[in-house]
């Protein structure tokens, strides 16, 4: 790239869309010494009976919100054993409701990006509620342009856009599971794999599921 930025010629940014990915195809890279992507991500936290509940719901709360939930790794799928599901749920919706978004020392996080991204997640929200899900915290109200306020989604079906696509907001969807094997089932269903997490105290348990819950260091390993 003669006449270019140094800058430029030593670094070359890549955004992919994730709908674009499987056909990108990078064939010569000349003078480049760095390849930056950006990925998408539709997360999954797994949370087992025996799990520090608190805990998980430190991490399941930071991740949803943390940058308004602009992050690629951000949790946006929760899966429950049944057992702790409801007492987590209260968990997650306490930690939730203080998170607010504004441009103050007090707020938790910031405004949406962009206006497309504001629309998205108010389509994820909108369609996931049209299926039948329900709202444990905010809703259609929380989209309050250019900030979003935290939403919790339960009882969303599956094949909703919430679940399937990345919402890339503040958003959450979280799920009753039977076992950790239906976590997994779950969390593997969608073609964004990016980062999970599995909370467990039983380590033996964890580590199984882990090493199968696409998107974690396990199970690249």
């Amino acid at each position: 790239m003669p006449g270019s930025h140094p800058a430029r010629r030593d670094r070359l940014r890549a955004v992919l869309a994730a709908a674009d990915a499987d056909a990108a195809l990078i064939t010569t890279l000349v003078n480049v010494r760095y390849l930056t992507g950006l990925a998408s991500s539709n997360a999954a936290l797994l949370v087992a009976a025996d799990a520090d509940l608190d805990a998980a719901a430190d991490a399941a709360a930071w991740g949803a919100v943390s940058n308004a939930g602009q992050t690629c790794i951000g949790v946006e799928r929760v899966f429950v054993e049944a057992e702790v599901y409801h007492t987590f749920l209260e968990k997650l919706t306490e930690r939730m409701s203080r998170a607010r978004p504004g441009d103050d020392r007090e707020s938790a996080y910031g405004p949406m990006t962009c206006p497309a991204q504001a629309d998205i997640v108010e389509d994820h929200v909108a369609d996931a509620l049209a299926r039948g899900g329900r709202a444990v915290l905010g809703g259609m109200q929380s989209i309050r342009r250019p900030y979003v306020e935290p939403v919790i989604l339960a009882d969303v079906p599956e094949t909703s856009l919430a679940v399937q696509e990345e919402t890339f907001g503040p958003t959450v969807t979280v799920t009753k599971i039977s076992g950790l094997d239906e976590g997994v089932a779950l969390a593997n269903a969608s073609r964004y794999a990016l980062g999970a997490t599995v909370f467990a105290r039983n380590k033996k348990r964890a580590m199984a599921a882990a090493r199968r819950v696409a998107g974690t260091p396990e199970s690249a390993a």
